[in-house]
C-alpha cells in the first residue's frame, strides 16, 4: 500500500481485477476495504517485483492449489 493501512481485524480486501494486475508488474492497482462497522474505502495497492512463478502462484489461490495444479 501507498498510504498508511486503514484496516482492522474482520475487515475484507476485495481487489477487483486482480489477476490482470498480476499480469502488469510495477502498476498500481485499486482496492478495497470493507469495514465491518464502517462505509468501504478505496486504497492503491502496489506489487513489489515477482518471478513468473510466485505471480502463478497467487493466481492460483494458493501454494497448495499451485502444486496441485501442476500435478495434474
Amino acid at each position: 500500500m501507498a498510504e498508511a493501512p486503514t484496516f482492522e481485524v474482520g475487515d475484507y480486501i476485495y481487489i477487483p481485477g486482480i489477476k490482470a494486475a498480476l499480469d502488469n508488474p510495477g502498476t498500481t492497482f485499486k482496492g478495497y476495504v470493507i469495514h465491518e462497522d464502517a462505509p468501504v474505502t478505496e486504497i492503491t495497492l502496489y506489487m513489489e517485483s515477482l518471478t513468473a512463478e510466485e505471480r502463478e502462484i497467487i493466481k492460483a489461490g494458493s501454494l497448495i492449489n499451485f502444486n496441485k495444479n501442476r500435478q495434474m
